[in-house]
C-alpha cells in the first residue's frame, strides 16, 4: 500500500516520473508490485487467524455453522453482515453455479479442515469458503483503509504502508484468547469511518454506521470517537449532529438484530469483571504466550508487547495529530471500561476501538525511523 517513489533523474535518457511511456510503465509495474505484496500480506494475516481459531468448529454455540443456520448464541448471533451476505448468495444461486464457483475459487474443503457435516453439504461448504474469501477481502480493505488513514495523518507513503502492513500481520496476535472472522471487517469499518469523518463525508458515514453495526454491535459505541476528527472540517454543532445521527442509525440496526434473534440462547452481554480482576491481579499475563503463526509468541498483554508498544508511542507520538490524540483518548475512555466489564479476560481483540490509534502510532514510529535514516534523507534530497 505504498506509493511508488522515483528519483527525478533523466540521465539515462528517459523520465521515470511518469511523463514518458517508460516512466508510465515503471509506475504501473510499481503499483502492480505493491498490489501483489498487499495480497500476500493479507493472505498471511488471515492464514495466521484461521490456523489459530478457524471458525470455532468445535464450539457449536458460536461456530460458523450455527451462525449460518441462525442458531448461534447471543451476542454472537447479532454479527451478521458476512453471514447474511453468503446466505443471500446461496439463496439466489443454483447448485450448478455453486459448483462452477467452487472450481473457480480452487478452495478444497480438505485444506480448511471443515467439519464432516459441512463437507457433506455442498451448500454449507460453499458458504464456509465464501466467508473465508470475504474475510480475506476484509483484510485487504483493512490494509487499504489503514494506509489511507495514516496518510491522512500526514505520514509519508512508505511509513504509512509499513505501519498498515505490520498492523495487519500483528492482527492474529491481537486475536488472543479468541478470534473471529468478523474482526477484520470490524477494524476496516472503524478506519473507514474515521477517514470519512476527517473528510467530512457525513452521508457515507451513515452508510458505514449501518454496515459496521450489522457486522458487529461494538460500532454503536465507537461512532462517538469520530467527533474530534469531524471538528477538523465541521462546526461543533454540525459535528455533534452527524455523530448523533450515526449513533441513531447504529442503534436502530442493532435493535433489528436484537429483535430478530431474541429467542436465541445467551444474552446481549455477559459480565466478566471478576474474571478480569483475577486475570490482571495475578500478574501472570506479563509472561503469557500463545501459539500464532505456528510459533509460541508473547501474548499482547505480556511485558515484551508492553515495551514494544510503549517504545512505538515514545518514538512516533510527535507525528500524531491533536485530533487523533483526542480520538484515541476518547476511544480509550469508552473501550477500556467496556472491556473490563463485559469482555473475556485476556481477549485483546476486544480493545478494537484502540486499533486505529495503534496503527497510526506504528506508522508514526516508522516515520521517525525513516527520517533518521541516511537512505531516506538521500532519497528526499534527490526528489
Amino acid at each position: 500500500m505504498l506509493e511508488p517513489q522515483f528519483a527525478n533523474s533523466s540521465s539515462d535518457g528517459f523520465d521515470p516520473t511518469g511523463q514518458g511511456p517508460r516512466g508510465i510503465l515503471i509506475k504501473v509495474l510499481g503499483w502492480l508490485s505493491i498490489l501483489a505484496l498487499s495480497l500476500v500480506i493479507a493472505a498471511a494475516s488471515i492464514t495466521g487467524f484461521y490456523t489459530k481459531w478457524n471458525f470455532y468448529n468445535d464450539v457449536p454455540a458460536i461456530s460458523l455453522s450455527t451462525m449460518l443456520d441462525g442458531n448461534a448464541s447471543r451476542p454472537f448471533a447479532y454479527r451478521r453482515l458476512i453471514v447474511d451476505s453468503v446466505n443471500a448468495v446461496d439463496d439466489i444461486t443454483s447448485a450448478k453455479m455453486d459448483e462452477m464457483a467452487d472450481r473457480a475459487l480452487g478452495m478444497k474443503s480438505s485444506y480448511f479442515a471443515f467439519p464432516s457435516a459441512v463437507v457433506a453439504s455442498h451448500s454449507k461448504a460453499m458458504r464456509f469458503k465464501l466467508v473465508y474469501l470475504l474475510t480475506y477481502l476484509a483484510a485487504i480493505a483493512l490494509l487499504g483503509a489503514g494506509y489511507a488513514f495514516a496518510r491522512s495523518e500526514g505520514i509519508e507513503p512508505i511509513a504509512a504502508g509499513a505501519g498498515a502492513s505490520l498492523f495487519l500481520l500483528l492482527f492474529p496476535l491481537l486475536q488472543s484468547t479468541g478470534g473471529y472472522f468478523y474482526d477484520y471487517s470490524e477494524s476496516a469499518f472503524f478506519l473507514l469511518f474515521l477517514l470519512l469523518a476527517r473528510k467530512g463525508w457525513w452521508q457515507a458515514m451513515l452508510v458505514v454506521a449501518l454496515l459496521a453495526t450489522w457486522n458487529k454491535e461494538s460500532f454503536f459505541f465507537f461512532a462517538v470517537t469520530a467527533f474530534p476528527l469531524l471538528l477538523e472540517r465541521k462546526s461543533l454543532r454540525t459535528s455533534a449532529v452527524i455523530v448523533a445521527a450515526c449513533i441513531i442509525v447504529a442503534g436502530l440496526t442493532y435493535e433489528v438484530q436484537r429483535i430478530r434473534f431474541a429467542a436465541n440462547l445467551g444474552s446481549t452481554a455477559e459480565s466478566h469483571i471478576a474474571d478480569q480482576f483475577h486475570y490482571f491481579m495475578t500478574g501472570t499475563f506479563l509472561v503469557r504466550a500463545e501459539t500464532t503463526y505456528g510459533l509460541r509468541l508473547p501474548h499482547p498483554f505480556s511485558l515484551p508487547w508492553i515495551v514494544a508498544i510503549g517504545t512505538a508511542v515514545a518514538i512516533g507520538w510527535r507525528w500524531v495529530t491533536v485530533a487523533m490524540r483526542r480520538q484515541l483518548a476518547l476511544a480509550a475512555l469508552i473501550n477500556i471500561p467496556l472491556f473490563l466489564l463485559f469482555c473475556a479476560a485476556g481477549e485483546a481483540r476486544n480493545l478494537s476501538m484502540l486499533f486505529p490509534g495503534l496503527l497510526v502510532v506504528i506508522a508514526a514510529a516508522f516515520q521517525t525511523v525513516a527520517l533518521h535514516s541516511s537512505t531516506f534523507r538521500s532519497a528526499k534530497a534527490i526528489s
